[in-house]
């Protein structure tokens, strides 16, 4: 694959990179930004020998990205040669957005860090074992259908449950094996810590029946330049967490101008406020979004010879 190469100045980035962990989750440690500063450093300004002490944190582990940002003026960001900047340009002028501001930079470093993250680097799914991907894709969300089901229900007696287009299960409190067997078995191959979670991984990763199918990159973008229109964007809602219709319509345009969304997809301005307030219904911040913008597996399956 051909690239072209943008070259972002590490001083724009340093002023930037506060607001971009605030807005998007996303700093100079997040995996393909710290790739890309890695590969901007001259192979002659490495280290040979003993590392200066300001480099070393409070463990005394080197800090290889603090140091390589020292050691550049520029980050150099590869991204597909068949980029297209010319509907962000229109969307600057559109906007009315100036250069050399905050907003403007951010605005088109996320636009690099799409194309970047888009065109170079693999899912998480396309780098997995076919076990992990099977479990992904097809066991784990059948394991939080029941877990949702059984949380649910638990109250009633006797519980009848229904996964799916399954027949429905009879769970009898006065048999109550079943019960503690299916909660075991949960507890070790799915390992969610409630009924909240449960469902936030769910309708994130997999609840896309009808309508606009969730995407991570794209919940990231719309929540991240929500927030930062809210930050420092002349474009605010009238109440806290609420998403008035100019900022659908700016993320919408945005979305399509970075090449996110297509004006004939199912992504418009109504879906994103819709988007948007379930978002903020089921998670707090940008950073509890972003620790589920990954297929899971479950921390109590220490042994990991059987994924289910």
């Amino acid at each position: 694959m051909a690239y072209n190469y943008f070259h972002f100045t590490v001083a724009t980035f340093k002023a930037i990179e506060p607001t971009l962990k605030k807005c998007f989750n996303i700093d100079r440690n997040t995996f393909e930004i710290a790739n890309c500063i890695f590969n901007s450093m001259n192979p002659q300004t490495q280290i040979n020998g003993d590392i200066p002490e300001e480099y070393l944190d409070e463990d005394g582990v080197f800090d290889a990205i603090l140091y390589s940002l020292d050691h550049i003026n520029e980050i150099i960001i590869p991204v597909c040669d068949t980029i297209n900047t010319e509907n962000l340009k229109k969307f600057y002028k559109d906007y009315q957005l100036k250069v050399g501001t905050h907003f403007f930079d951010i605005l088109f470093f996320m636009f690099l860090y799409y194309q970047n993250n888009n065109k170079a680097f693999s899912t998480d799914l396309e780098m997995a074992e076919e076990d992990e991907l099977q479990y992904s894709k097809e066991v784990r969300p059948e394991l939080l259908e029941l877990f949702i089901a059984l949380e649910e229900n638990k109250r009633k007696e006797p519980i009848s449950i229904r996964v799916g287009l399954s027949k429905p299960i009879v769970l009898d409190k006065k048999v109550p094996w079943l019960r503690e067997e299916l909660a075991r078995y949960l507890n070790k191959y799915l390992g969610v810590a409630n009924l909240k979670e449960a469902k936030r991984e769910y309708i994130m990763n997999y609840a896309h029946k009808g309508g606009a199918p969730n995407n991570w990159k794209l919940n990231r973008y719309i929540w991240g330049i929500y927030n930062l229109l809210e930050e420092i964007g002349t474009i605010k809602a009238k109440t806290e967490r609420t998403v008035s219709r100019k900022q659908a319509k700016f993320i919408e345009d945005y979305l399509f101008a970075i090449g996110l969304i297509s004006y004939d997809s199912l992504i418009d301005a109504n879906n994103i406020r819709s988007r948007l307030n379930s978002l903020m219904k089921n998670y707090d911040s940008i950073e509890e979004l972003t620790e589920d913008l990954h297929y899971k597996s479950s921390p109590n399956n220490e042994d990991g010879t059987r994924l289910y």
